[in-house]
């Protein structure tokens, strides 16, 4: 095996396209490692996120991504090692309308979720909102390779 001569901006972009930037991780440190190595590094390379609440900061954040049985909706909650599960992101409304990386965003329970997740670059707002109750809940479009970036191991 020989050291790994080229660019590092081939690693580095494959991080970015992560929502992973070079502050968060500079390849450049890696220099000597091998082109399978270093691409083992970027495979393996997992984003945390820093999540304020009105009632604390939660570091160290991953998401928990699964579906929920219902309409088949992405289900995201948000976790660390240190507290668990510190919040359910999305919210179930039944929708068979939603497409696969489309969810309904738990304002109520949540109401920094939207920016948290537009600051992340995590999802976009579709413009779609579906009430239940008193609450309106808008729908999100998920970055599925930032989403997946988030994820524990």
């Amino acid at each position: 095996m020989y050291d790994y001569d080229g660019d590092m901006k081939f690693f580095q972009d494959q991080l970015a396209r992560k929502g992973i930037s070079k502050e968060m991780l500079d390849m450049d440190q890696y220099c000597g490692l091998t082109r399978r190595e270093l691409q083992g590094i970027v495979d393996g390379a997992r984003r945390r996120l820093t999540i304020k609440t009105d009632f604390s900061e939660y570091k160290g954040c991953y998401l928990d991504v699964g579906r929920y049985v219902a309409d088949g909706s992405l289900a995201v909650t948000a976790m660390n090692r240190t507290d668990g599960v510190i919040a359910r992101l999305t919210v179930c409304l039944d929708d068979n309308e939603l497409r696969g990386d489309e969810a309904y965003i738990d304002v109520n329970n949540c109401p920094w979720a939207v920016q948290l997740l537009l600051d992340a670059g995590i999802a976009e707002q579709t413009g779609h909102v579906k009430h239940s109750g008193y609450v309106g809940y808008p729908s999100m479009k998920f970055n599925m390779e930032k989403l997946n970036a988030c994820r524990e191991v």
